[in-house]
């Protein structure tokens, strides 16, 4: 296991994240997992998106700041 992974292990208790409650994943994806990706990975909707897969968006000042913390939880 990685120093990292071992780390977010330690840092994240199971018993400590009342969340991990939910074992059914659509329920999970739809009360957890969207809502976090609306409101952190796309800025309460505020990102655009480019149909040309070959553009880049460019992510707001401080986005991984918010992204990071959520993502390894």
């Amino acid at each position: 296991m990685s120093q990292k992974a071992t780390l977010l292990r330690s840092t994240y208790r199971r018993g400590a994240l009342p969340e991990l409650a939910e074992t059914d994943f659509n329920n999970w994806a739809r009360r957890e997992s969207l809502p976090l990706a609306r409101e952190v990975a796309y800025h309460q909707g505020t990102l655009q998106s480019d149909p040309d897969k070959r553009s880049v968006v460019v992510v707001p000042a401080g986005y991984l700041d918010g992204a990071i913390p959520v993502a390894e939880k």
